[in-house]
C-alpha cells in the first residue's frame, strides 16, 4: 500500500514575507506588482479573503474592497531559494522521491519508511515540526495512499495533520463541496454557469448518490472519471521536479498600449535587463519564451531555441521580435510583457577572435551599468 503525504504552507509567499516581518501577522496582505493598480494578485493571506479578494483579481478592484490592504511587491526568485532550502534542509532527507507541485506545496512517498521513521502520524508530525523550528513556518500535512486525497486532506480540513485510512477515502470526501475534486474544479473554471447547482450537486456525497445514467447526463465522457474520484481513487504518480534552471524578466506597462514602438523598447529594457544577469552570474541560456497579455486578459507565449548557447542580447533578439510578431496579432492593446530564459547552464563556452572582441564591449557596458544601474545604458537598437 502507497503512503502520500502531502505538504501545504498556505499562502506561501504572504507566510514567507511574515516571518520576516511579523508586524505584518493578522494583517490583510497580498503580493502583486504595487506600481500599478492594473496588475493581477499573486497570492492573498487569509485575512484578505475574508474581504472577497483572490487571486488573479486586478489591484485596483483588491484596493477597492480592502482599504486596510497591505502590497507587497512580489519576489518570485526568492521565494524559489526559501523552497529549495526546504527541499534539501527537510524533504530530501526524508524520502527520494518527491514532487514540488509549486513552492510550499509538496508530495512526499513515505511508502516502506515506516521501519525507520515510525507510524505515518510520526513521519506527518516530524515533517511539519522540522518545518517549522528551521523555517518558522506552519505547514498543515495531509496522508493517504493518494495524491488526490492526500492534498484534500491538507487543504480542506481544518487540522495541522489529517491522517486518511484506507478504505476510508470515500468517506472522508463524501461530505465536503463537489470542488474538492479536481475535475470538477476546473469544469466550474471553465463554465461561468453553475451547473451543479442546477443538478442540485453540493457535496460529493451528492455525486456517488447518482445513478448510471445521470452520471453519464450530468459528465459526459468524464463520468468514470469522476465517479473515481468521489471514491478516493487516484493512480498518479510522484513525480520528481525537474531540475531545469530559468531566468525571468517582466514589464506591467504604465498605460495598455499597441504602439509598437514602445512594445519592442520595452522588449529590449528586459532583454538588456536579463542578459546582463547572466553575464553577471556567469549564465547562458539556449532557449527563450516571450509571453504577453492583452488588456482583455488574453494570455498568449510562445518558445523557441536559439542557435547555440548565449549570454548576448544579440543572439537572442531576432528570435525574440520574431515571436514577438506572431503574438501580436490583434488590435487590442496590450498590458504585460515578459521573457524567459530557459536550458540555462554555467558551462563557459568558447569564444572566436571577433566574439572576443564583443565580449569585450559587453565587459565594458556591464561595468557601467554595475556602477551607475542596469538601467542607464542599452544597445542602440532600443533607441526609438
Amino acid at each position: 500500500m502507497r503512503e502520500i503525504l502531502y505538504l501545504n504552507i498556505t499562502a506561501f509567499p504572504v507566510a514567507i514575507e511574515r516571518v520576516l516581518r511579523p508586524k505584518l501577522k493578522c494583517h490583510p496582505v497580498a503580493i502583486a506588482p504595487p506600481h500599478s493598480d492594473r496588475s493581477l494578485l499573486w497570492e492573498v493571506s487569509h485575512e484578505a479573503r475574508e474581504f472577497g479578494l483572490r487571486k488573479g483579481m486586478s489591484l485596483a478592484e483588491a484596493k477597492k474592497n480592502c482599504k486596510e490592504l497591505i502590497v507587497l511587491p512580489p519576489r518570485p526568485d526568492f521565494y524559489k531559494r526559501v523552497n529549495q532550502k526546504i527541499e534539501s534542509r527537510v524533504i530530501s532527507k526524508l524520502t527520494p522521491l518527491y514532487e514540488i507541485e509549486k513552492p510550499g506545496h509538496i508530495y512526499l512517498d513515505m511508502t516502506g519508511f515506516e521501519k525507520l521513521y515510525g507510524p505515518v502520524s510520526d513521519i506527518a508530525s516530524k515533517l511539519q515540526s522540522e518545518i517549522s523550528d528551521s523555517f518558522n513556518l506552519s505547514p498543515s500535512v495531509g496522508s493517504s495512499n493518494n495524491k488526490m486525497v492526500s492534498k484534500v486532506a491538507a487543504k480542506s480540513v481544518s487540522k495541522d495533520i489529517c491522517l486518511v485510512e484506507k478504505g476510508l477515502e470515500s468517506n472522508f470526501l463524501s461530505p465536503l463541496p463537489v470542488t474538492v475534486l479536481p475535475i470538477i474544479r476546473d469544469m466550474v473554471k471553465k463554465n461561468s454557469n453553475n451547473v451543479f447547482e442546477d443538478l442540485n450537486l453540493h457535496t460529493v456525497a451528492d455525486i456517488l448518490n447518482l445513478g448510471n445514467y445521470a452520471m453519464e447526463v450530468a459528465f459526459g465522457k468524464n463520468a468514470n472519471l469522476v465517479l473515481q474520484m468521489a471514491q478516493g481513487i487516484d493512480f498518479s504518480p510522484i513525480l520528481p521536479p525537474a531540475r531545469e534552471a530559468i531566468l525571468f524578466e517582466e514589464s506591467y506597462l504604465k498605460e495598455d498600449t499597441n504602439d509598437l514602438i514602445i512594445l519592442r523598447n520595452t522588449l529590449n529594457h528586459l532583454l538588456e535587463k536579463a542578459t546582463y544577469r547572466m553575464r553577471k552570474e556567469g549564465l547562458y541560456a539556449r532557449s527563450i519564451r516571450v509571453s504577453l497579455r492583452y488588456s482583455d486578459f488574453k494570455f498568449v507565449t510562445k518558445a523557441r531555441k536559439i542557435k547555440n548557447l548565449s549570454a548576448k542580447s544579440e543572439d537572442f533578439a531576432p528570435t525574440i521580435f520574431e515571436l514577438f510578431q506572431k503574438l501580436f496579432n490583434r488590435r487590442t492593446r496590450v498590458q504585460f510583457l515578459s521573457l524567459e530564459f530557459l536550458e540555462i547552464t554555467n558551462t563557459e563556452i568558447q569564444l572566436n577572435l571577433f566574439e572576443s572582441e564583443v565580449k569585450k564591449i559587453d565587459k565594458t557596458l556591464d561595468s557601467i551599468k554595475s556602477r551607475f544601474g542596469d538601467d542607464l545604458i542599452f544597445l542602440g537598437r532600443e533607441v526609438s
